[in-house]
């Protein structure tokens, strides 16, 4: 789980706007499936 939380870090620091609901709907998605 440690290495999703780094990657999960690592696309914030790099995230527009834009990103940013992409990839908090891909962590709810890793966070309902574990």
């Amino acid at each position: 789980m440690d290495d999703y939380k780094k990657l999960i870090i690592k696309m914030l620091d790099h995230a527009d706007d834009r990103k940013l609901l992409l990839i908090y709907q891909y962590v709810k998605a890793i966070l309902g499936l574990s």
